[in-house]
């Protein structure tokens, strides 16, 4: 991920490639996954968008291996998989966010403070996916 901070705020560099990273996706309706296209065959317009896979942390080996580079080697912790990890890319935007004040700290601790109370998560759910469409009589 490039990115960069100045002058309290972090510019995110996304090259318009599809490398599976970043996907540009093109849909005609919210309610809609989106089709993948191909920035170099067809232009932007009202109906893309990006879809970016982010990462939360990274596995110890995946950073000595250098599969993947994080630049808060300092913050090593252990996961809810016994693993040890360190924090990538979007943690590494929080970090910095916090750092630069671009998010007050008392916001994520009231926000730490309310889903601690949660006690249904999505992952216990069925998911099931309706596509809708709109049809002209």
């Amino acid at each position: 991920m490039d990115y960069s901070i100045r002058d309290n705020k972090i510019f995110i560099k996304i090259p318009a490639t599809n490398d599976g990273k970043f996907r540009f996706k093109t849909r005609k309706h919210n309610l809609e996954f989106g089709e993948i296209f191909s920035t170099r065959k067809i232009n932007f317009n009202n109906d893309a968008y990006l879809e970016w896979q982010i990462g939360y942390d990274a596995t110890a080996k995946e950073i000595k291996d250098g599969a993947k580079k994080t630049i808060l080697k300092q913050l090593k912790f252990v996961g809810a998989n016994k693993k040890e990890k360190y924090p990538y890319e979007l943690s590494e935007l929080v970090y910095f966010a916090v750092k630069n004040g671009l998010i007050p700290t008392n916001n994520l601790n009231s926000l730490l403070n309310e889903i601690k109370g949660y006690r249904n998560f999505i992952s216990d759910r069925k998911i099931s996916v309706e596509h809708q469409f709109q049809t002209t009589l």
